[in-house]
């Protein structure tokens, strides 16, 4: 067919085409890789984060979490996922909206006692759990009814346990006999009944490794009181949609039973309501920091493909102005435009066709990247498969159209008498000049913005990592355990800790120890706040916590006013208390907080008006969310508070060295405590700074995905700069040989030369930073004490995009004019 004969002789010129001219093949076809490589990854991980339902889930899109949305009975508002049993119980009686409502309160447990006990994500869940997700047990069953979830405050039912897929590979060489057996879980001993399905997580990120009734697990660690009260959040729900049901109308329906059951005075959330979120955890309320940041990546690697493309087409545009003349002789011998224009489509489509192979291989490295930038781990990244080989197919045939369409131009409408008349240089005529122009102008313009972006991240980056937290992140370790109470007295659980103390004291390296024990929400007040209303004066509740002597001081804490807790705060001395500034400043907005006095009554373990005296102040103090470090915290010494922080779960350590000798340290430590008891659980051992890093990760993964696309498309600009000016050059050299013979001076000459380039240059950066400007409203959210619209930022990108473009620009040119005049009128 002579359809199928043009597009053979069409394929054999291409390839001719590009063995004529190798590094130019090589340059397009590994800048396209890029550009599409570029934008597979960050589809991958969209896809990933906003597309991808949890694994082994039943139609997804018929599974929601409900989250409360509103202000508290603290004065706390947003938006959050616990909430109540109760709620639980009315959710599950009265939305007809819900086939399926089950409940689940996920965080971490020791498997096993003593020296081989380890640390695992555990998930308490009532029974209809897995029915409401619909997976199917790899090996066993799953919960049933009679593994019932307590009615009211009564807790009971059988000890059975449901292993993760991946655990039981670990731990038990995914042998199926262990069905039936027993394992140690936290305080309880369970039997096995069943093995979850591979890759099955539920709604969160992060694999489960064992899932635990709730109606047995929850009561050890949870107070029984909390079954039957509505001001105690610790349980989230999830739950599927009935059969022609809307999410809009059970949000509804569960609102109004909400606010049926809570609406009274003291209710867990007077006024709030209930929003039903997709099951995908980056479509929620709750999504992490580093969904936004990777939607705006997306927006960088379709620049940096934009980029690309105009690069390409620059040259490819040059590359048709030097045929000119040929393809002129054709148009004149009768050959047809649209011949042509299907012969330099179809080197276009099989560059972009190369370029896009490339950049699978390119993918594949960048998804493995990205998992670890976006969840701190590996593995976690798209994989290639069919929907995004067609996405690559997609942005290649884009991608091969684009940078065709300015060759097609300078091939279907060629000047012929100049080209006729005069070869190449004839042929230089304005349209396409203007052309090369407008593309050099926009890579700058695009390659500004990248510019900007990356060093907004990467400042933001920079501050995040320079804060003073107030404690020593690099020689404190942080180690969280869990005695086992059973039926022991309280004078051998504190004898415990006390020879827990005493042994980590002796470790070599170990300078001081201190212990905590977790606190409470607490209304602190003054005499003359007293009767206030608490949320009326701040949007956040305070929390009371027991802390040893020397606390801070083993913390490294930098910015205590005022003094630590010492011996003199025995049992029976004047009550003291450590509280935090910004507690300091609501309750004493215009004096020295230091020996004043501040009242906790919501605490059985303190009489009602009983004054603690204020011996400290602490500043920018952290031990959580590092953009949160504003909490109103009132610590108090735990021997004066005996009773109410009698068991202690987190030990800190302060250890001497570095790197290597705080991880040996770390390593005793932990050998240490699980020593003390053989029925003692795991030991969790971490470095204060590995705990922070984490939270780092939106503001490294912006920096970091930033600056690479912008170096890439800077590195691409100047190479398609270069590019133009030497073709430009070239062009003109005839006419640089006649000025310079005729008297003109080099830099004249130079100006005239590499100015085209440099105003093409200019104009993208105005137009680069004026499109900055107009997008920084949105992008200064992702941001961390910058300025969206730092006005050295700006500058720097500024004059660093002008200072390589002239480089660029000026080194093509003085070649040229090196050559001598006489020799280059010989040629021409």
């Amino acid at each position: 067919m002579p359809y199928w004969d043009d597009l053979r002789q069409d394929l054999r010129y291409a390839f001719r085409q590009m063995k004529q001219a190798p590094v130019t093949t090589t340059v397009i076809v590994a800048t396209l890789a890029i550009g599409i490589g570029a934008n597979v990854t960050m589809v991958g991980a969209i896809e990933r984060l906003l597309l991808r339902p949890p694994a082994h889930v039943r139609d997804p899109e018929r599974v929601v979490r409900l989250f409360m949305h509103g202000r508290d009975t603290f004065g706390n508002e947003g938006t959050g996922p616990a909430t109540n049993y109760l709620m639980f119980l009315d959710v599950q009686r009265e939305v007809p909206a819900f086939e399926g409502v089950a409940a689940y309160n996920d965080g971490r447990l020791s498997l096993g006692v003593g020296a081989d006990a380890e640390e695992v994500r555990a998930t308490q869940v009532s029974p209809s759990f897995f029915s409401v997700f619909g997976p199917s047990p790899a090996i066993g069953r799953f919960f049933s009814m009679a593994d019932n979830f307590p009615a009211g405050d009564a807790a009971g039912g059988p000890a059975v346990a449901v292993l993760g897929h991946a655990l039981w590979q670990r731990k038990f060489g995914g042998d199926s006999s262990v069905i039936g057996q027993t394992v140690r879980v936290g305080s309880l001993s369970y039997t096995v009944v069943g093995i979850a399905p591979d890759g099955f997580k539920g709604v969160s990120p992060e694999a489960t490794d064992v899932w635990l009734p709730a109606s047995v697990a929850a009561p050890i660690d949870i107070p029984r009181s909390w079954y039957a009260g509505r001001n105690s959040p610790w349980i989230k729900i999830v739950a599927r949609l009935a059969p022609g049901a809307t999410r809009e109308a059970a949000e509804r329906q569960a609102t109004t039973a909400f606010r049926r059951h809570e609406g009274g005075p003291g209710g867990f959330g007077e006024g709030m309501r209930i929003l039903a979120a997709s099951v995908i955890p980056g479509r929620g309320p709750d999504a992490p920091r580093e969904v936004r940041v990777t939607l705006w990546l997306s927006g960088v690697s379709a620049l940096v493909l934009l980029i690309a493309c105009a690069n390409i087409a620059n040259l490819l545009l040059a590359r048709a102005v030097v045929r000119g003349r040929e393809i002129a002789v054709r148009l004149a011998l009768g050959a047809g435009r649209g011949r042509l224009a299907r012969q330099v489509l179809t080197e276009a489509l099989l560059l972009a066709a190369m370029g896009g192979a490339a950049a699978l291989f390119l993918a594949s490295l960048g998804n493995e990247l990205i998992g670890r930038l976006i969840v701190g781990d590996a593995g976690t990244g798209a994989h290639v498969d069919m929907p995004l080989l067609a996405f690559t197919a997609a942005v290649a045939l884009g991608s091969g159209v684009l940078i065709s369409l300015a060759p097609l131009l300078q091939c279907i409408t060629p000047d012929l008498h100049n080209f006729l008349r005069g070869g190449v240089a004839g042929g230089g005529s304005a349209r396409p000049s203007r052309v090369r122009a407008g593309l050099v102008a926009l890579q700058a313009a695009m390659c500004t913005l990248l510019l900007i972006g990356a060093a907004l991240f990467a400042s933001s980056l920079g501050r995040v990592k320079g804060l003073d937290l107030g404690v020593d992140l690099d020689h404190t370790l942080s180690a969280r355990f869990n005695l086992v109470r059973g039926a022991q007295p309280r004078d051998e659980i504190d004898a415990s800790y006390e020879t827990m103390l005493d042994r980590v004291r002796a470790i070599p390296g170990v300078h001081r120890v201190a212990l905590e024990a977790g606190g409470g929400a607490i209304m602190p007040y003054t005499e003359a706040t007293k009767g206030h209303s608490w949320w009326g004066m701040s949007k956040q509740a305070g929390y009371l916590i027991g802390v040893d002597h020397g606390y801070f001081r083993t913390l490294g804490t930098t910015s205590l006013r005022g003094r630590d807790f010492d011996e003199r705060d025995q049992s029976g001395a004047p009550q003291v208390a450590i509280i935090t500034r910004p507690l300091a400043k609501l309750l004493w907005p215009r004096e020295n907080a230091l020996g004043q006095c501040v009242m906790v009554p919501e605490r059985n373990s303190v009489r009602r008006d009983e004054c603690l005296t204020v011996v400290g102040v602490l500043d920018g103090f952290w031990l959580g969310d590092i953009l949160d470090r504003d909490r109103m915290l009132v610590y108090v010494p735990r021997v004066q508070r005996r009773r109410a922080f009698s068991r202690p779960t987190t030990m800190y350590v302060s250890a001497s060295g570095g790197g290597d000798a705080v991880a040996s340290t770390a390593l005793a430590v932990r050998k240490t405590i699980q020593s003390v008891r053989p029925d003692l659980p795991a030991a969790t051992v971490t470095l204060l700074r590995d705990r922070a890093e984490p939270q780092m990760r939106p503001w490294r993964l912006g920096a970091m995905m930033f600056t690479l696309f912008g170096v890439v498309a800077l590195i691409i600009a100047v190479v398609g700069l270069y590019g133009v000016v030497s073709f430009a050059a070239a062009q003109r050299s005839k006419e640089v040989a006649i000025r310079v013979a005729l008297g003109a001076r080099a830099g004249h000459v130079l100006s005239v030369i590499a100015g085209d380039g440099m105003a093409a240059v200019l104009a993208g950066l105005l137009l680069g930073t004026a499109t900055a400007m107009v997008m920084s409203t949105w992008v200064g959210t992702l941001l961390f004490q910058t300025s969206a619209r730092d006005p050295l930022i700006f500058l720097g990108v500024g004059v660093l995009l002008l200072v390589v473009a002239a480089v660029a620009s000026v080194v093509p040119t003085r070649q040229v004019l090196k050559r001598s005049p006489a020799a280059v009128l010989r040629t021409e």
